[in-house]
């Protein structure tokens, strides 16, 4: 479905335009990008092609997008790996499949990961754990 998106948004990214949180770009289509591609894609106005960081890259900022796109959740993976050791490792398998399969702003505002990332980096749970095997 990737080659879908790099061919319809070719020469014409959108600037993240689609979306309430930026104002400064108009989205030229009638339909949402993911009803769009169905729409030309598929003829079918009632699915939607929901696709992740590669198409949404794309789509958004071209090739740079992808690149750009790709630095930012490595930064993420690079966060837990950092942070957390191996404590959010099925955490941050989800969080691979929830980038595959949706537009990668979206995945950060609607699927929560922003307010995962600041939660776990405020909250430690664990500490209760691991001071009461210290105890035993």
């Amino acid at each position: 479905m990737n080659e879908c998106y790099i061919d319809f948004f070719q020469g014409r990214p959108q600037y993240l335009a689609y979306g309430w949180y930026n104002p400064i770009f108009e989205y030229e289509f009638s339909a949402p990008p993911q009803k769009l591609i169905s729409s030309v894609y598929w003829n079918d106005n009632t699915s939607s092609a929901n696709n992740g960081l590669i198409s949404s890259g794309f789509m958004n900022f071209g090739s740079a997008g992808i690149i750009l796109y790709s630095i930012i959740l490595g930064s993420i993976f690079k966060f837990f790996n950092k942070n957390f050791n191996d404590r959010y490792t099925a955490i941050s398998i989800l969080f691979v499949f929830v980038f595959i399969t949706s537009f990668f702003i979206t995945s950060f505002l609607s699927h929560g990961i922003i307010l995962f990332l600041i939660f776990i980096k405020n909250v430690d749970f664990f500490s209760e754990t691991e001071n009461y095997k210290k105890i035993l």
